[in-house]
């Protein structure tokens, strides 16, 4: 993959997980929003989706485990397809590229419990950092194994190249968990089964 491309995927990473928060709203170019009572708010069009859920068996057969430094939460990665790797978040203790670099993914742990609905909020709050007109083109909800989640499908543009980020959110008395996936959007379909199969392999102790 060319230099530039290589250096913009290690810049969108660097948006795409952070978790602090921000003074600032969220513009929506549009699409209606639900507010709720604690004062998050979420998509309408979300809404009906909320019905159907996409159960992931936890898949580790053949994979190399990868182990966060407190135990908290690890990784059974397929390491004929993905490779460690380092530089793309510094928040993001587990990194992985795939071996034609044109797909990365991190888990980024945060040590307290966020309400997803505010932790989307925080997603796109941060990626308009990079794209003013980002915006959430779905969330599914998602169990992997025990641990309930949702998987949230993002857009931003930046330098002219769309890129969509494909992340696994869960949040309980052990913390907030991120597992983002991401790479161009012409290129997500042909990649998402192994996004999914890498997701498949996450475990976080509750």
């Amino acid at each position: 993959m060319h230099k530039r491309v290589i250096i913009l995927f290690t810049l969108v990473s660097l948006i795409a997980a952070g978790l602090s928060a921000q003074d600032r709203t969220v513009t929506v170019d549009g699409r209606k929003i639900i507010l709720h009572d604690d004062f998050t708010w979420e998509y309408a069009d979300l809404e009906k989706r909320k019905g159907t859920l996409r159960i992931l068996d936890i898949d580790n057969e053949g994979k190399e485990l990868f182990e966060s430094s407190n135990g908290r939460y690890r990784a059974s990665v397929d390491t004929g397809y993905w490779l460690p790797t380092s530089g793309l978040n510094p928040q993001a203790e587990l990194q992985f590229k795939n071996h034609d670099e044109t797909a990365y993914a991190m888990v980024i742990h945060e040590g307290l419990e966020i309400p997803l609905a505010s932790l989307k909020e925080l997603m796109i709050v941060n990626a308009n950092s990079l794209d003013p007109n980002a915006r959430i083109l779905d969330v599914e909800p998602c169990r992997i194994g025990t641990l309930e989640g949702e998987l949230v499908k993002y857009t931003a543009r930046t330098a002219g190249l769309n890129f969509i980020f494909y992340t696994f959110i869960t949040s309980h008395q052990n913390g907030t968990v991120q597992f983002t996936c991401y790479t161009l959007d012409s290129v997500f379909e042909q990649l998402k089964p192994e996004f999914i199969d890498l997701i498949s392999g996450f475990e976080f102790d509750q």
